[in-house]
């Protein structure tokens, strides 16, 4: 899974503004995983821009002098990589036939072995059932129904993941975090109330909400 999106930070005090992108990979072929690009602006003036791989180097160019000068910004250490938490892949043969590495499996072989053609073939044949369900739903009046994800508030053409938890990682209490039946939870010693965020649709706030509620699992180890 490759995570991607746009981040953008402001100072009120200063003014200062940045806008970083996390782009993603193209799904068939070409481009590079974790990259990011971005700038660091004043007053509608760009100053400074971003660029580099996440999970590798990342490189500021300033453009306030005669010449950019370029400086590297992050750099992934041995320490930060022991602190990543370890990654838990469900078992194919557990997955439902949705869940993307089920669903992009005959196009994944096709990448992997360099047919590109035969991977562009096996994406359309996905595409084309998607369309014709949606066709048939149109047809018979019948409204698609999301289970994981709410259409954002803000702008109804994204669309926000219902059960994320922004609560921040407490080493003293969370075990590791994993997805069952769609939703990602964390296993804890003691059970804690996810945090939630909501952007307020009349506003630009944030709407931070604790809630209980987590479909069929407690979330906690004892």
């Amino acid at each position: 899974m490759e995570l991607g999106g746009k981040v953008h930070i402001s100072c009120e005090k200063t003014g200062y503004h940045t806008d970083i992108e996390f782009k993603l990979k193209p799904y068939l072929f070409g481009g590079s995983t974790n990259a990011i690009i971005g700038h660091i602006s004043l007053g509608g003036k760009k100053l400074a821009t971003i660029d580099g791989k996440w999970d590798g180097e990342i490189f500021l160019t300033d453009s306030r002098g005669p010449s950019p000068e370029r400086s590297k910004i992050w750099s992934v250490t041995n320490e930060v990589k022991t602190k990543r938490l370890p990654r838990y892949i469900v078992d194919y043969s557990s997955q439902n036939e949705f869940e993307s590495e089920r669903l992009w499996n005959k196009v994944e072989k096709a990448i992997i072995t360099g047919d590109q053609k035969l991977a562009t073939e096996e994406k359309f044949v996905l595409e084309e059932r998607q369309r014709k369900e949606a066709k048939e739903r149109l047809s018979t009046g019948q409204q698609w129904k999301t289970r994981y994800f709410d259409i954002d508030p803000v702008d109804p053409r994204q669309y926000v993941y219902k059960y994320s938890d922004y609560r921040p990682w407490d080493k003293d209490n969370d075990l590791k975090q994993f997805e069952k039946d769609g939703v990602i939870r964390t296993l804890t010693k003691h059970k804690i109330a996810p945090l939630t965020m909501r952007k307020c649709s009349q506003c630009s706030h944030i709407q931070v909400t604790i809630s209980w509620q987590l479909p069929e699992f407690s979330g906690h180890s004892s």
